[in-house]
């Protein structure tokens, strides 16, 4: 059980549908919580919320075979999301890179002073977070 300092300390909470160790729902907090949250708003396909239509990034119906050329834009539309959707008071840099010999694309992203890297794998179209804080 989270001892009440670290309670205090927790102020994002995100809960996922992965079980831990002793099969109760895995609960993510702050960093991770926001990762989890990122990760959802780039899956989204846009329209798929009835109540917000133009909620989501569309990584895989939009932005799946992007090329050097169109990185500018979804650079702005991936900060426009998270702006519009998760919290307007963050300050967001974004950058991507494509590795070269591979087709996975690498999204980085600076939210306030927390550093979240992306690797987004076009063959199998899979996003993952690999955490460095």
């Amino acid at each position: 059980m989270p001892s009440q300092e670290s309670q205090k300390k927790t102020k994002l909470k995100e809960y996922s549908f992965d079980i831990d160790e002793y099969g109760d729902p895995k609960i993510y907090t702050n960093f991770e919580a926001l990762g989890a949250i990122l990760m959802r708003l780039f899956m989204l396909e846009p329209g798929t919320l009835q109540n917000n239509l133009d909620c989501g990034i569309g990584l895989i119906s939009k932005w799946k075979y992007i090329q050097e050329d169109q990185k500018e834009a979804f650079i702005n539309y991936a900060t426009d999301q998270i702006s519009d959707y998760i919290n307007p008071y963050m300050s967001v840099n974004m950058s991507v890179e494509f590795l070269s010999g591979k087709n996975i694309m690498v999204i980085f992203l600076e939210i306030d002073t927390r550093t979240y890297q992306f690797y987004f794998n076009r063959d199998t179209l899979t996003l993952e977070l690999i955490k460095n804080r």
